[in-house]
């Protein structure tokens, strides 16, 4: 770890009484996963540095304080200016940024290799609380579907 864990006692999932500490440690068990699906990808950070109880923000934009190992991607603005993207190289990476109250990473569907050409297809399913069985049934279709075209699918849960 490159970086010091700040604030340890700050409660971050109040409903669970998960603190930084144990977010930290979660996204550093699950990091060397997460990498490959993250990595050369520009991110949009979903952010609550108080918590999930206080209101959160999206940030695109790298913050100065970010390490050098947070590589930058620079987008221009239909509206003029630059939009500032990190991008993760290292595990270590995850970890800083779920210290800074990062709770999801929000990745591109294209790499920065290729920018206009995105390389994953995403299907958004938003079910009715509670309803598992429907959001089963709609992905294991949406797996057949895909399938029958040679496209492989992947269930993600985020939310």
């Amino acid at each position: 770890m490159t970086w010091t864990l700040s604030t340890p006692d700050k409660v971050m999932l109040p409903a669970d009484g998960l603190t930084k500490p144990d977010l930290v440690e979660h996204y550093q068990l699950v990091a060397d996963a997460m990498l490959p699906w993250l990595v050369r990808r520009p991110l949009t950070l979903q952010r609550f540095p108080n918590g999930i109880a206080a209101k959160g923000f999206m940030q695109k934009n790298v913050s100065d304080h970010f390490p050098a190992s947070i590589e930058r991607y620079e987008v221009d603005r239909q509206e003029g200016g630059v939009t500032t993207y990190p991008i993760l190289t290292t595990a270590d990476d995850i970890g800083y940024l779920a210290n800074q109250g990062t709770i999801t990473f929000h990745a591109w569907t294209s790499t920065i290799d290729h920018p206009s050409q995105p390389d994953w297809f995403l299907l958004d399913l938003d079910p009715a609380e509670g309803d598992t069985a429907g959001v089963r049934q709609v992905t294991s279709h949406a797996g057949t579907v895909l399938a029958r075209f040679g496209l492989e699918a992947l269930v993600v849960a985020t939310g």
